[in-house]
């Protein structure tokens, strides 16, 4: 842990796109960063890593092999943080959840019970709570977060 105190995690997805496109240019806009700072990025990566990560030859910028052992292990790093800060999956089987609908009478009795009978089998745990209003009275409900 005491390695990771002395970089910016951010850094390192800069390390990513920059070893994906071996190129600083296509690095900056595929990061919606500039240029200079792609290029300011790369050379604390390679004052950090001490090694030059990418070096130009014939026209193209090619990997070191250090940046080729450090690629793999990035990408599951990286898709491994992805997946703890990210969202967790939503499954409808499983979920459990109220839903607050307002609608006016025609609509329950049109809407209601297909709708009723679909998350029965689709999504066992959610469960509706129905009021009827006006369509004024909805849009008020819904400003002030009483309603889905």
């Amino acid at each position: 842990m005491d390695e990771l105190r002395k970089i910016d995690l951010n850094l390192l997805l800069t390390l990513h796109a920059l070893l994906m496109e071996k190129h600083v240019t296509r690095a900056a806009v595929r990061l919606h960063r500039s240029q200079p700072a792609v290029s300011h990025a790369l050379a604390l990566l390679r004052a950090h890593f001490d090694d030059p990560l990418l070096v130009r030859k014939g026209g193209k910028m090619l990997l070191t092999e250090r940046a080729q052992t450090l690629l793999p292990a990035l990408d599951g790093a990286l898709s491994e943080l992805n997946d703890l800060v990210g969202s967790p999956e939503f499954d409808p089987l499983t979920a459990r959840r109220t839903f607050r609908i307002a609608m006016s009478d025609y609509a329950a009795r049109i809407v209601l019970p297909s709708l009723v009978s679909y998350l029965r089998k689709a999504a066992p745990g959610f469960n509706l709570a129905i009021s009827q209003a006006s369509r004024e009275m909805m849009l008020t409900q819904l400003d002030d977060g009483e309603i889905d």
